[in-house]
């Protein structure tokens, strides 16, 4: 078998196999990579090591029984990203101030931040205010980085885009297990043009001019009201068009009277 190069995908890949009950071999197999390759990752990378033996565990009924966004962000951090991580979400759990959590930080560099300020992003339901104050940030540095840092702006757009990814995947995997909402929904917007959207679509043409008139007389308003409306629309409208409409009672002559008001 020819030499398989890594792929972050493998992790994901690697937890469902495992899920699914697949043994080692198996697994590599279905990679594909050669067996000693897929031990070879298991000893290097603890990310992959990590979602293998979660999967295991599920497999077994002795863990959760799904993978959430959160775990996925997580196995994609380096180890020592991880332990960082891990350090800092004990700090705030335990309501550590700013001196600590800068301590910690010091000496990581704004590269470890923003990473940090990404897992943060997601464990806070993706609450930038929230995801900030985790990593001890400000508005106006995020700012900076989202308009001047095309690494950060690029890992921004990623994870937006696995987000989507993720929910979509969900989606399926709800109308796959038979449920009636989700399948409903699903129609609603996929399968729109075939019929099953509730809404009617009107088609206006900008340039169609549409007129509709309500006589004065049809309000059954006191005349004093009327003489009121009268004096605001001759501010608005020509007096010769104030004329010509029949604002009173429908007759032209004591539309002029009113005119004298």
């Amino acid at each position: 078998m020819a030499k398989t190069i890594w792929k972050d995908e493998y992790i994901i890949k690697g937890y469902e196999l495992a899920r699914a009950g697949l043994s080692e071999r198996q697994i590599a197999r279905a990679i594909p990579a050669s067996l000693p390759t897929y031990h070879k990752w298991l000893h290097k990378r603890p990310v992959f090591q990590y979602a293998v033996k979660r999967g295991r565990r599920i497999f077994r009924g002795k863990g959760e029984v799904s993978f959430s966004f959160k775990d996925y962000v997580y196995t994609r951090l380096p180890l020592k990203l991880k332990e960082t991580w891990d350090r800092l979400d004990a700090l705030d759990k335990a309501g550590s101030g700013v001196e600590q959590i800068e301590a910690l930080l010091a000496d990581k560099g704004r590269t470890v931040r923003q990473h940090l300020f990404i897992h943060a992003w997601v464990t806070s339901n993706f609450s930038i205010s929230e995801a900030l104050r985790k990593v001890n940030l400000n508005r106006g540095t995020f700012d900076v980085w989202r308009k001047n840092d095309p690494n950060f702006t690029a890992l921004v757009d990623e994870i937006n885009w696995h987000k989507k990814n993720y929910f979509e995947d969900c989606l399926t995997r709800l109308v796959s297990s038979g449920d009636s909402p989700a399948t409903i929904f699903v129609n609603k917007t996929l399968n729109a043009d075939r019929g099953y959207q509730e809404k009617l679509k009107v088609d206006m043409n900008m340039n169609t001019t549409v007129n509709h008139v309500v006589s004065m007389k049809d309000l059954n308003l006191p005349l004093s009201i009327r003489k009121m409306i009268l004096e605001a629309m001759r501010k608005k409208i020509p007096s010769t068009e104030i004329a010509s409409m029949p604002l009173l009672n429908g007759k032209k002559e004591e539309v002029g009277e009113a005119n004298n008001i």
